[in-house]
């Protein structure tokens, strides 16, 4: 395989299309909501040159709905964010795309929630992920003894 392009990743959405054509190749299938008590806080597309090859979305827990004593350990206070409809082409896979989305998305969530830590559900295997955790890491001097 070729060398692939380093994506750019931006909050543009794509065109209708497009947007499909996407999310077949990737493998997700299409919602037409966020879960009940969640609120969007970004969305992000990824292209190489013009064409879409990854997505995602976070989304916040409202602090009263009904489903936050079942996504939080007890006393939890902090925020709570689902990290949705992510997918990556998979040619893309291979190139750290999907972390960079997920590392991006947190990023904005941090901006637009502000707070010390959050408790992040990511991508459909729902793995829960700290935000003070993924900021202690930092950028990804080891993804490549992960690949």
């Amino acid at each position: 395989m070729s060398r692939l392009a380093e994506p750019r990743i931006d909050e543009r959405p794509p065109s209708g299309a497009e947007h499909e054509a996407m999310m077949l190749a990737s493998g997700l299938t299409p919602k037409a909501a966020a879960p009940e008590g969640f609120r969007g806080v970004a969305a992000l597309w990824a292209r190489d040159r013009d064409m879409l090859v990854g997505q995602g979305v976070a989304l916040e827990l409202h602090r009263r709905a009904e489903a936050r004593p079942h996504l939080a350990p007890a006393g939890w206070e902090g925020p709570i964010g689902l990290i949705e409809l992510l997918g990556v082409i998979p040619e893309y896979r291979e190139i750290g795309l999907e972390e960079r989305i997920v590392r991006s998305l947190c990023t904005l969530f941090r901006i637009r929630v502000p707070c010390r830590d959050a408790l992040i559900w990511v991508g459909e295997a729902r793995a829960p992920v700290l935000l003070s955790t993924l900021d202690a890491l930092g950028p990804d001097p080891r993804d490549r003894w992960l690949r």
